[in-house]
């Protein structure tokens, strides 16, 4: 399989929604990749902890949206992705409920809203935990 086809293939599926995600998996690198996590909690910080990450010799950033204090998906998350975006490394968009340790305070529906919306406005990748899976798949 030639590069440039897969990731016109992986591209594909992307703008496909999740369901093309089930399609088939993703190729595997072949050598580890080390996912550095912001965790700020203003969005100033969270936004330099972005490229501070990025310059640091991560592979992937991952944006701890539960981590934030006073975060509003509406306000704040174009700027968090478009600062991920800039980075230029993949990211993935977690917001972790306090019943799996994070410290999101919110309502499940919300917070899977705010995963939603972030894979919506183009995010490759958001961390679902299994339990709420078929929630965030459901609606």
């Amino acid at each position: 399989m030639e590069t440039g086809s897969a990731n016109a293939d992986a591209s594909a599926d992307a703008d496909a929604g999740p369901s093309a995600a089930a399609a088939g998996p993703l190729p595997l690198p072949d050598r580890c990749l080390v996912a550095v996590s912001c965790t700020s909690p203003d969005l100033p910080a969270f936004l330099a902890e972005i490229r501070e990450v990025a310059s640091s010799g991560a592979d992937v950033v991952e944006l701890r949206l539960d981590l934030l204090a006073d975060f509003d998906p509406k306000r704040d998350l174009d700027a968090i992705l478009d600062g991920a975006r800039k980075s230029g490394l993949p990211y993935i968009v977690t917001c972790r409920a306090a019943w799996e340790g994070g410290g999101w305070r919110g309502g499940e529906p919300q917070r899977l809203a705010t995963l939603k919306l972030a894979a919506l406005k183009g995010a490759p990748f958001v961390d679902v935990e299994y339990k709420a899976a078929h929630m965030f798949f459901a609606g």
